[in-house]
Parts: structure tokens; sequence; C-alpha cells
């Protein structure tokens, strides 16, 4: 691709793998006259010629950290990769870095060059307009930027036109870049941006058809995915990506019991109830063991009354006997609840 070499402002040589570092770009901020820099690649210290059909992009930083990824104007007739500097690529100054990348069109395999330091001088007055902000440009709207560079020249070539007799000599110029057909220079008629703009127009074309055979796009149908290319009418879906439910599996082993945890603190005791009712008498305890030999009890007592004779004896158990006639009933004797003896008379 042919350039005005007045366009061509910046001619450095960048390495693809760590060798001697770029010299640094330098700019002003506000810069509209949308210079190119014409870059060298090398690889192994040996000049590097981007193959035909490789994508060519420039991938930059700028101090604001904002970012730019725009198409490469091409090859020159050299082998140096050509791109523009935008006025977005100037609007922030300080600064920035730059990589130029190649992708090659058989393996799609990407190489970056070396960062390009690109150092943007603070304009004096500040444009409120123009505002730093993130650019992405294809190739067909960079030629468009071009077209517009040349309807600006060829405007600024008419006027020059009209000027007094003294300029004509550099409107002819001007006009030759601009749109050629002076014969003032060999080649203009290929090598101005009309023509350039020209190109713009060929290759909008071809440029958006490359972007359909590229873009995919995708489609969400329950658990299926579907699929197509931007110049395709229909999706084509996947398989049902969610299978049968399967059968439910055994159940495990119970786990083992873990070890019981400590004894939480005693809670504060409450109020104390009611006394409840006397529950029933329980049933007799077993026999106790023998106890030691008491002393010797009083002798027992023989009393006769009208209602019968009966004797009480202690015996060596520790129990009261009383003792009757057979054919005598027992006496009215019980012990109460205070375990007193009881003999009751009848009235």
């Amino acid at each position: 691709m042919q350039i005005p070499v007045n366009s061509i402002r910046f001619f450095r040589t960048a390495a693809l793998d760590g060798g001697v570092p770029c010299e640094p770009i330098r700019l002003v901020q506000y810069d509209k006259t949308m210079p190119v820099a014409a870059i060298a690649l090398t690889e192994n210290g040996i000049k590097y010629t981007p193959p035909a059909g490789a994508l060519l992009k420039v991938r930059m930083k700028k101090a604001d950290g904002k970012g730019v990824y725009n198409d490469a104007l091409g090859l020159s007739d050299s082998g140096e990769v050509l791109f523009l500097f935008t006025q977005q690529m100037t609007a922030a100054f300080g600064q920035g870095f730059l990589n130029v990348e190649v992708t090659l069109p058989d393996t799609g395999a990407v190489k970056c060059s070396d960062a390009i330091l690109v150092f943007v001088a603070e304009n004096a007055v500040q444009e409120g307009q123009i505002e730093s902000a993130d650019e992405f440009l294809t190739l067909v709207e960079i030629l468009e930027l071009c077209k517009k560079l040349a309807a600006a020249a060829q405007e600024s070539a008419e006027n020059a036109a009209e000027s007094a007799e003294a300029s004509e000599n550099s409107a002819t110029l001007s006009k030759s870049w601009a749109v050629g057909g002076t014969g003032t220079r060999p080649g203009e008629d290929t090598d101005n941006s009309k023509y350039y703009a020209g190109e713009a127009e060929r290759f909008k074309d071809e440029a958006q058809d490359i972007k359909n055979s590229t873009e995919i796009q995708y489609d969400v149908d329950g658990d299926r995915v579907g699929f197509k290319r931007a110049d395709e009418d229909e999706f084509t879906y996947t398989d049902h990506l969610t299978g049968p439910q399967g059968p439910q599996g055994i159940q495990g082993q119970t786990g083992a019991t873990g070890p019981m945890g400590p004894t939480g603190p005693q809670g504060v005791q409450g109020e104390k109830g009611e006394t409840g009712p006397q529950g029933p008498q329980g049933i007799q305890g077993e026999k106790g063991e023998k106890g030691d030999k008491g002393d010797p009890g009083a002798p027992g007592v023989v009393t006769e009354i009208d209602l019968g004779f009966f004797a009480m004896q202690i015996k060596k158990d520790g129990n009261l006997y009383i003792i009757t006639h057979d054919n005598e009933s027992p006496p009215p004797l019980k012990i109460n609840e205070d375990g007193d003896l009881i003999y009751t008379v009848g009235v």
C-alpha cells in the first residue's frame, strides 16, 4: 500500500522477540493531521515481513488507561506495517505504549511486537469536546477517516487554487496529493487521498463479508444451544445437554454415632411447687439383715379381762406377738399411723 510521503512521519523498527528497544514516538495532544507510522518488524535479528493475508492491528494503552485496538492500513511496498494515529490516540497526554499485532492466516497464531513507547505532550489549551475514550476501529472505518481527510485536502486545494498566483504552485501540489490529475508528479492518480477513499468504498463490502463469515451468533433453547454464522439464517442446535434421570442409588451405611457432647451448665433452680397428695403405700421391701441382740425386755404381761385371755411376747426376731388360746378370737389390737398399739374396748 502506498501512502503519501508527507503523511508518514514516524519510521521505527520493533522486534517480535525482545530485540533492540524501539525508539519512542512523540506527538502533541489533539494532533488532527492523522500522521502515519511505518514499523519495520524483526525476528531473531532479521527483518520480518508478515505473509499475505495476515491480519494487522495496533494495540495501544493511553496515558489515562483507555485502550485502542484498531486495524492497520496494511503493508508498505518494502514490508513495513502502516497504521494511522487517530485523534483518540492523542487525546490523553502523558506516556503510553503500543504493540503491533500480526495474526497469521493459516494457523491463527498471533505475534506481537515489543512495546513502542508513545509520548503525547500536553496541549497548552485543553479541548473539552475531545475527551479520551476507548477506540476500536476497523480498516473500513479508518479508510473512511482518510476519505474525510481527502475531502478536506481537496477543499484546501480548491481554495488554494483561487488564491494569489504566488501560492499557485503549492495549491497544485496539494491538489495532486488530494485528487491527482495535475501531472506534477509521477503516479499521482493512484497515490492521492481520493484514490484511497475509493479503495475504502471498494473494501467496505469485502470487510462486511468477512465479518459475516466469521461472526458467530448463538441461541439458547431449553437445554440446547444453537450456533450460526452472521450470514446464515438457521441455527444449528446441539443435542439435549440434560439426560434422563438415573435410578436412585443404594442407601449408604449409617454412620457411627458420634461421642456424647459435654454436659451443659446446670440451669437455674425453679420455684418449689405445691406438695401433692400422698401416694399409695408401696410394697414391703426385702427383709434386712438380723441386727445385734438387744437387751432383755421386761417380762411378759398376762392379763385376764372379761373379753378374753391373751399374752404379748417379743421374740428373738424383734417382733411383738399376741398369744391366745386356740379357741379364742384375737384381741382387738392394732397399730395406728403414729406407731402406737391401740386396744379397742367395746362400749
